[in-house]
């Protein structure tokens, strides 16, 4: 698995080379993602290059496997490491991970880690893609972007169960055509998106969950 900068330029482009989209998708995370989230300490683990924490970097940790991803938030100051093992535990308030546990190989043992690094009544806050794809293929082809699980909300719920979280919400998202959009006022072109997504059945999950 290689999540280094053909990678990223490739699956990620817009958010490297246009700083106006990059700020949308920032904007976007805050409304649609962190909301969920109180306090003053949030891990966000696979953070990629940041966006999702890049308006609240100030109270923000970035986890990523990524050289490439460090080195970009580095330039927005958006504070980053490699692993989470020598975080403190209940240390932070909330947790949040953005498509991102489709791609680890063993997410259980992120799980634990998310439930050893969260406060009591800590939040923790995952989105995943939506599969609907299911047919026996005649020749494997890698997927581009590297994702190892297709997940439901009945499975990741009984992961999170199984590792002493209580699940407060299950829920869609309806989201497509974010570079269409995104130039447009930011109410309207949430509205879009949204509406986007729904016309063409574009949607991610989104979980939260209590230690």
């Amino acid at each position: 698995m290689n999540y280094e900068e053909e990678y990223h330029k490739f699956v990620h482009k817009n958010l490297l080379k246009d700083k106006k989209y990059y700020l949308f998708r920032a904007k976007y995370a805050k409304k649609t993602y962190l909301k969920y989230l109180k306090g003053n300490n949030i891990l966000e683990f696979g953070c990629g290059v940041g966006q999702n924490i890049f308006l609240v970097k100030e109270k923000a940790i970035g986890i990523d496997v990524s050289d490439f991803c460090i080195e970009e938030c580095n330039k927005k100051e958006i504070k980053t490491q490699k692993k989470t093992e020598k975080l403190k535990s209940g240390s932070f308030d909330g947790i949040i991970t953005v498509h991102c546990l489709e791609h680890v190989k063993n997410p259980d043992y992120y799980i634990k880690e998310f439930y050893r690094l969260l406060k009591k009544d800590g939040l923790l806050v995952v989105v995943l893609p939506v599969v609907s794809k299911n047919k026996p293929e005649k020749k494997f082809i890698p997927n581009v972007a590297q994702h190892l699980y297709a997940w439901n909300f009945n499975a990741f719920n009984e992961l999170l169960h199984h590792n002493g979280f209580k699940i407060k919400i299950n829920k869609f998202n309806y989201a497509n055509g974010f570079s269409v959009f995104y130039r447009l006022p930011f109410k309207f072109a949430v509205l879009m998106i949204k509406l986007f997504g729904w016309i063409r059945r574009r949607k991610e999950m989104i979980i939260v969950a209590q230690k």
